[in-house]
């Protein structure tokens, strides 16, 4: 989920049928063998935009997904971690009213 009111950085065309949210999304997962204090200093570590390369190259980042959302679709970029990396698919379906 994606808070797009512009308060956390991203933003929606107000589009429901084929929205636009920008800037990317970037998700990344972090697989964590010494629970959860190990967890917060992993993410203290990388939490700055300059930190990419580094946190790219740390082994215990296991996933990533960088995506667009333009007009309906998803973009995934190449430096995704999964098979959808480099693809465009559309947008599934979703309920309006359950979210609101």
């Amino acid at each position: 989920m994606v808070t797009v009111d512009g308060s956390r950085g991203w933003s929606w065309d107000g589009s429901e049928d084929a929205p636009t949210i920008s800037p990317s999304i970037l998700v990344r997962a972090v697989r964590v063998e010494g629970g959860s204090a190990e967890l917060e200093r992993i993410l203290e570590t990388y939490k700055l935009p300059e930190d990419r390369e580094r946190m790219l190259a740390d082994k215990r980042i296991n996933t990533v997904c960088h995506s667009f959302v333009r007009a309906g679709r998803i973009e995934f970029l190449g430096d995704s971690t999964h098979p959808l990396a480099g693809k465009t698919v559309d947008l599934p379906e979703w309920d309006m009213e359950k979210l609101a």
